[in-house]
């Protein structure tokens, strides 16, 4: 009973106070234009821990401003072709990827199947 009573306080405080129009909640590392610096650099090809260093905060709360920038603007997240793999690496090394045929074997193996122009 006490318990129900405890959470009723709360939750008429918590609405009282968002009805005065009070921020909740832990404040904001960022301010709104450093959000938008970080999403321009981000932007730029900077790496999060780069940008994370330049203004003092983690690489996650870099990250959540760049994941919050996109929803917000319902963006697509910009893919990044992947690297590839170390076998992939060996091979590109001893072919001088001037031979199509070679430069064909790769792409196949990593997934992307371009076929030389004839």
């Amino acid at each position: 009973m006490e318990r129900d009573l405890l959470v009723e306080r709360t939750q008429s405080g918590l609405a009282r106070a968002k009805a005065e129009g009070k921020a909740l909640g832990r404040p904001a590392r960022t301010t709104a234009g450093d959000r938008a610096k970080i999403v321009a650099l981000h932007a730029t090809g900077l790496s999060l821990a780069v940008i994370a260093a330049k203004f003092g905060i983690g690489n996650a709360t870099v990250h959540a401003v760049i994941a919050g920038a996109r929803t917000a603007a319902q963006a697509p997240a910009p893919t990044t072709p992947a690297k590839p793999a170390k076998a992939i690496r060996k091979a590109a090394a001893r072919c001088a990827g001037n031979d199509m045929a070679d430069r064909a074997t790769l792409e196949r193996k990593r997934g992307q199947r371009r076929v030389p122009a004839v």
